[in-house]
């Protein structure tokens, strides 16, 4: 019976010893992935981009749908030109949907 209790022992014993092992080397191996890169804290690095994103938007508003439709067409155009003067090609910016919101007065 004591013999028994040993073996079993002796067992949970190794296998104890060989997870902590297996667990010890993944942890320290936990960062050794060659092929990313992994930067913790706070960097800065000036880049060179060909691309970027602005966004902005018109508002109008009129008693009348098509007057505050052609308000803001007009706006596009402004914007448009002062693009095309600053040396953009018209390919290069545009403009999205025209939403509108209908604002009802109680009476």
């Amino acid at each position: 019976m004591m013999h028994i209790k040993i073996k079993t022992a002796t067992i949970i014993g190794v296998s104890i010893v060989i997870t902590a092992f297996i667990l010890g080397q993944s942890f320290k191996n936990r960062n050794e992935n060659l092929d990313s890169i992994s930067v913790i804290g706070l960097g800065a690095k000036d880049f060179i981009s060909d691309e970027i994103l602005w966004s902005g938007s018109f508002t109008a508003s009129s008693f009348d749908i098509k007057t505050a439709y052609n308000k803001i067409i007009s706006d596009q155009k402004i914007v448009a030109n002062f693009f095309i003067a600053k040396g953009f090609k018209s390919n290069e910016f545009s403009f999205g949907a025209v939403n509108f919101q209908k604002k009802f007065r109680e009476v």
